[in-house]
């Protein structure tokens, strides 16, 4: 395979991929938003997390193709060389979500402000806030 064949490859399956991705957002654009956002980032690091392929070759490929190969070609120990990595972007990927939606709620409850910096100003406009600081 010459590199302009594994570039339509790569192009080919991140184009299915993002049309896949679009059909998950409409799949869950119903359910509750911390649900759909969490589910939609899990998608995304499934779908799109590459792997290279056995030493030999020096190609990339996507960790959900290798892994469904892998398991039906060779077995357990064919599939967990990329299932770790899948699994560790998956974890990324929630962990990542849960920092987003903390800094998210504390923006919205007025932790976060403009114009003031540092944890000590972020503690004491909290507690303004909350009424048991008055200034």
């Amino acid at each position: 395979m010459n590199s302009e064949d594994y570039m339509m490859g790569w192009i080919g399956y991140l184009a299915g991929g993002f049309g896949l991705f679009l059909c998950w957002f409409w799949m869950t654009r119903k359910l509750p938003p911390a649900v759909r956002n969490l589910l939609r980032w899990m998608a995304a690091a499934v779908l799109f997390t590459p792997y290279t392929l056995e030493p030999p070759y020096e190609s990339w490929a996507p960790a959900l193709i290798i892994v469904l190969f892998e398991s039906l070609i060779g077995g357990v120990e064919g599939a967990a060389r990329a299932g770790v990595p899948l699994l560790v972007s998956l974890s990324a990927a929630v962990i990542m979500f849960f920092l987003f939606m903390y800094c998210f709620r504390l923006s919205q409850t007025g932790f976060i402000q403009s114009g003031r910096s540092g944890l000590a100003s972020l503690t004491l406009h909290g507690l303004e806030r909350s009424g048991l600081r008055r200034v």
